[in-house]
């Protein structure tokens, strides 16, 4: 595996552990979703067209998971978008009333913050 260069000037050859808590749960939310718009997509209907949606946007959380554990330079750039992304879809739930939506950009905001600050890691 190759070896990437810290901003703490060590080499790795894995993940820090903020990387790897970030992934294990991105990794159960991206499974849970899995599972969720299978379920939605057997009901048909528009159930299909909702898991779908759900199905792709959850493998595309597991390629996140694995881009960012080994440390592949597009797995921080797919993190960043996918979760801008996210952060400003919530935004957009908190202005029509979804105050639940709070959660979500404090979570999204974490996430981009810890991964921006490792980004010396997927050069």
């Amino acid at each position: 595996m190759e070896t990437s260069q810290s901003s703490h000037g060590t080499d790795r050859e894995t993940a820090p552990t903020g990387i790897k808590v970030i992934c294990v749960l991105v990794g159960l939310s991206g499974l849970y979703g899995l599972l969720a718009g299978l379920g939605l997509a057997a009901m048909g209907g528009a159930g299909l067209v909702v898991g779908a949606v759900g199905v792709v946007l959850s493998v595309v959380q597991l390629l996140v998971v694995y881009g960012l554990w080994t440390l592949r330079s597009w797995g921080w750039t797919v993190t960043m978008v996918v979760f801008s992304l996210d952060v400003l879809l919530d935004v957009v739930r908190l202005v029509v009333g979804s105050v639940s939506a709070v959660l979500g950009i404090l979570v999204g905001g974490i996430v981009l913050w810890y991964v921006y600050g490792e980004r010396d890691l997927y050069r």
